[in-house]
């Protein structure tokens, strides 16, 4: 589990991304890493440990007017410096930030490295970086080259992407791992988290599976895994930025332990997930028509952690209320 966020515009970009990556640490800090443009060029800044060591390594006084960070939680290669995210294309031309598990990655540096592309890195992330270069050799339309690139790639993968030959835009794309756009004015923000862009603005669109997002600091474009133009809805978040801070607590369990109650308020409430008229609740996420939750014959629950014995509740619940093998 990773932290991702980037951002577009005149205002204080690296402080920008910074503050982002701090409300991100919980989601992984054993590494991170900002990518910046400067002049068409990329330039990385990464380092080993919390956030606090990135922030003392990165030179005063950065301009820049666009940029990408990462806060990673290690699957791919050890904890160290040339791990940690962004990940440079073989010719710098492309970085790029992942949060999700890409399955096939070492079929594709096998590849790659057939074609006398070099790694410096053990991550899946830096095959992708090269992959969308390679793309972007032979393919002149960036739409193309982007999802030509996506197509090739099985797993998962929230991605922000910077391309110096399109120093006016960041690229986010979205397959099973969460991707967030924060419209401001003439400024956009976007990250895997609503948390990280809360304190600058409270308009969001929310990236669905198999889209991918251009984002310019005046306006964004989202196309389909067909390069199909997809109409998103601006939403409103309700909440403010201090709910999501520790305040009084040590730890985000300890905040999360106790807040639950309120939680369940929320749920059982006017607004909330009871439809206590009809002796239902509603749910979102699922999209599933009566008959095809009536179809269902079997449910498999996937965790781990203590996210384990939340699935040994779910499985008794679901045999016991709804009568399906769980």
């Amino acid at each position: 589990m990773c932290g991702i966020v980037g951002y577009i515009g005149q205002g204080d970009t690296v402080n920008i991304l910074l503050e982002g990556l701090k409300r991100l640490e919980y989601r992984g800090y054993d590494s991170s890493g900002i990518g910046i443009l400067q002049k068409n060029k990329i330039k990385i800044y990464k380092k080993e440990g919390r956030i606090s060591n990135l922030q003392s390594f990165i030179p005063n006084n950065l301009q820049t007017h666009c940029g990408i960070a990462h806060t990673r939680w290690a699957t791919h290669g050890q904890v160290n410096d040339s791990n940690a995210h962004p990940h440079f294309s073989y010719d710098q031309k492309v970085a790029v930030i992942h949060n999700g598990i890409i399955d096939n990655y070492l079929d594709l540096k096998k590849q790659l490295e057939s074609e006398g592309y070099p790694f410096q890195s053990d991550t899946d992330t830096e095959i992708i970086a090269s992959l969308i270069s390679k793309f972007l050799s032979v393919e002149k339309n960036i739409e193309n080259a982007i999802n030509q690139a996506l197509q090739k790639l099985e797993g998962t993968y929230g991605l922000l992407i910077l391309l110096t030959d399109y120093p006016d835009l960041i690229i986010g794309a979205r397959s099973g791992s969460p991707l967030v756009l924060g419209i401001g004015e003439n400024q956009m923000y976007i990250a895997s988290d609503p948390n990280a862009l809360i304190r600058f603005t409270n308009q969001v669109i929310y990236i669905a599976d198999g889209e991918t997002i251009f984002v310019k600091q005046d306006s964004y474009t989202t196309t389909n895994i067909h390069n199909q133009l997809v109409e998103k809805q601006i939403e409103n978040i309700e909440w403010q930025a201090e709910e999501a801070e520790l305040g009084e607590y040590s730890t985000y369990m300890l905040k999360e332990i106790f807040e639950q109650p309120e939680a369940i308020r929320r749920a059982y409430g006017e607004g909330g997930r009871l439809l206590a008229e009809f002796g239902n609740a509603k749910l979102g996420g699922l999209n599933l028509s009566t008959r095809e939750l009536l179809d269902i014959k079997k449910i498999h629950f996937f965790s781990m952690g203590t996210g384990y014995y939340s699935s040994m509740i779910g499985c008794y619940l679901m045999e016991t209320l709804a009568r399906i093998p769980a």
